[in-house]
């Protein structure tokens, strides 16, 4: 009766340890550090990748620094990057909650209707395929300011290329059409003690349009989906406000065991 008790408990025990580790992914250890060039043939691993295609990803780390890249094909999420920006958060005691963050593409200083209305000028003979390409480059073309939370009360702002802590970033386009963001990110860039760490909890969200419930601002709110995959559908909500599902974050969590 002893054994069986015995055999029991060691399987509860067992399965309890799995369950506990559910979720939880071994970050990987790069053979060489990337180059955070939006060029990411030179990452030794293979693509992972949500349950629903949002985000294709990678993370990895030595000693001092986080890689992430990041693969995103799916033109609804595009358009929020690209036009709202994408925050990459940590939390160092491995959960989800945003305690440091890093938001790049931002929209700070970018005009997109100037955007937009140079490539309606255009008088050419491209193909609707090669315009919608061309017209995804414009949007992340040239972006430069990034964001910055949890190092101060207030976000700070940066350029991309004035930061002085190490954070390297950088987003970039394939022949597909697919978004090809990198990463390298210090950790003593956030005050982070690696070694002190087990896992580390890492978000990525895209931004999101904030709709206004005005006949005025509809016209404006529905370019938001121009050119590739959004738009204002589905109708109304409560107070005459179109729903859109551009006014809802795109984001995926993970918690990384570290190297």
């Amino acid at each position: 009766m002893k054994i069986k008790e015995t055999v029991f408990t060691l399987a509860l025990l067992t399965s309890c340890f799995v369950y506990a580790q559910k979720g939880i992914q071994a970050s990987c250890h790069p053979t060489m550090p990337p180059e955070i060039d939006g060029k990411v043939e030179d990452w030794s691993v293979e693509w992972q990748k949500d349950s629903d295609n949002k985000f294709w990803y990678n993370v990895c780390n030595d000693e001092e620094n986080l890689y992430i890249r990041l693969k995103i094909s799916d033109g609804m999420t595009q358009v929020k990057t690209a036009r709202f920006g994408l925050t990459v958060w940590l939390d160092p005691n491995g959960k989800k909650k945003r305690k440091f963050g890093l938001k790049y593409p931002t929209p700070e200083g970018r005009d997109f209707t100037q955007i937009e209305k140079v490539e309606d000028s255009r008088d050419d003979k491209r193909t609707q395929d090669q315009k919608r390409l061309d017209m995804k480059r414009e949007l992340i073309k040239d972006t430069e300011v990034l964001e910055l939370f949890g190092l101060a009360k207030e976000k700070i702002i940066s350029s991309r290329l004035g930061l002085m802590n190490g954070i390297k970033v950088i987003i970039d386009m394939d022949n597909s059409g697919a978004y090809l963001y990198e990463a390298k990110i210090p950790f003593k860039a956030y005050k982070i003690d690696k070694a002190s760490l087990s896992t580390l909890g890492i978000g990525f969200e895209t931004g999101k349009l904030t709709m206004v419930a005005s006949s005025a601002n509809i016209a404006s709110q529905r370019q938001y989906g121009s050119g590739f995959g959004g738009g204002i559908s589905g109708g109304q909500r409560g107070g005459g406000t179109p729903y859109s599902p551009m006014a809802a974050e795109t984001r995926l969590w993970i918690v990384v065991k570290l190297n």
